[in-house]
């Protein structure tokens, strides 16, 4: 039978180091220090503000100061690291993936728009944060897609999650 592979990708050292360590001996796990996305996909400030200024979410709980604080941090944190460098598409050709079978984006609460371009056709698609400026335009974009449907949501627990198939998957 086949087992399922597990693709963990994150840019943190540290929690990188610990994902090594728990898998270490588990060969259907593979852990990946990359950036998800490069880092000119990221939005801009402006973009960013006008989001905070222009919808009601969860996130307009947090002062629009720390919000920017936010992305200018995850500008600098992810300048440290090839900034071209786009690890969904390096894990799909390393890998030889056309299509994932599921994802779950919960990274940066900035590059959740682009990391969803870079596995749309996945089966399965899970959004954490669907409250906030992460997910908010990825839930509203699924459901509206044809090709996918809704099989969870809830916008209470935390910041909200919502779970979408891909109409036709093979999924179980």
């Amino acid at each position: 039978s086949v087992r399922p592979r597990v693709l963990r990708l994150g840019v943190s050292g540290p929690r990188f180091g610990e994902w090594q360590a728990r898998y270490a001996g588990d060969p259907q796990v593979k852990c990946y220090n990359l950036t998800s996305v490069p880092l000119d996909r990221l939005p801009t400030e402006q973009e960013v503000v006008d989001f905070y200024n222009n919808r009601q979410t969860k996130l307009n709980q947090i002062p629009l100061r720390e919000v920017r604080r936010w992305l200018r941090q995850d500008v600098r944190y992810l300048t440290q690291f090839d900034g071209s460098q786009n690890g969904i598409r390096m894990i799909k050709e390393e890998n030889g993936i056309d299509r994932f079978g599921m994802v779950l984006i919960d990274g940066s609460e900035f590059t959740g728009a682009a990391e969803l371009d870079e596995v749309y056709g996945a089966d399965l698609i899970l959004l954490d944060d669907i409250g906030t400026f992460k997910n908010w335009a990825n839930c509203e974009r699924l459901l509206g897609d044809p090709d996918y449907r809704l099989i969870e949501k809830d916008e209470q627990l935390r910041n909200g999650y919502a779970v979408f198939e891909r109409r036709g998957a093979a999924t179980r």
